[in-house]
């Protein structure tokens, strides 16, 4: 990344983790992985994913994670959302909370072979506490996918969440409502006419 202090400079990472990752650790390898699947040259990406998945047999959760993430959107591999939500099984066995998440969204959107599920999505959510899972969580309570509608509540883990995707849907939903009143209160006033 860099700071104020050291200019981020992607080279000198890789010349510090090559021996690393020559000797087989898993977060030398996810890291180095990332590098090559963030960059600008998809011939790395096939890189990246190997190396990632060899942090990911090692039992890294980050990596298992980072596994399920590149099937998800087919990322140095095919995209396959079936081997998707296996890596994130594999992820959440290990301890990620963004597994849980994962998982929850494949079930929310219905990708691959699995059938769109709402209360199946809402489980895995409330079993997370990453950010974006608490943003889609608030998404069902209010229009009441998968759990009885709540809006009062949605709109409350929406302004709690520190995701700024809340923030954006939390601002629309809050116009929204307030356009709504107002039509309604239009309508009354013209039926009283």
């Amino acid at each position: 990344k860099g700071n104020e202090f050291v200019a981020r400079d992607s080279l000198r990472a890789v010349d510090y983790l090559k021996p690393c990752v020559e000797a087989g650790d898993s977060n030398s390898q996810l890291l180095m992985g990332r590098l090559y699947l963030n960059g600008n040259n998809p011939d790395n990406y096939k890189k990246g994913f190997r190396l990632v998945k060899e942090a990911a047999k090692q039992g890294n959760e980050k990596a298992a994670c980072d596994m399920g993430i590149l099937y998800k959107y087919g990322k140095g591999c095919k995209l396959n959302f079936d081997k998707s939500r296996r890596w994130f099984r594999k992820a959440l066995k290990l301890g990620s909370d963004k597994a849980a998440y994962s998982l929850g969204y494949l079930y929310y959107k219905g990708l691959g072979t699995i059938a769109q599920d709402y209360s199946e999505a809402v489980k895995w959510f409330q079993k997370s506490e990453y950010p974006m899972a608490v943003h889609w969580l608030a998404q069902c309570y209010y229009f009441g996918y998968g759990v009885p509608k709540d809006k009062s509540l949605a709109l409350q883990m929406l302004q709690d969440n520190k995701a700024k995707n809340s923030k954006i849907l939390l601002n629309y939903l809050q116009t929204d409502e307030a356009q709504h009143q107002d039509v309604q209160a239009n309508m009354k006033m013209a039926d009283t006419l």
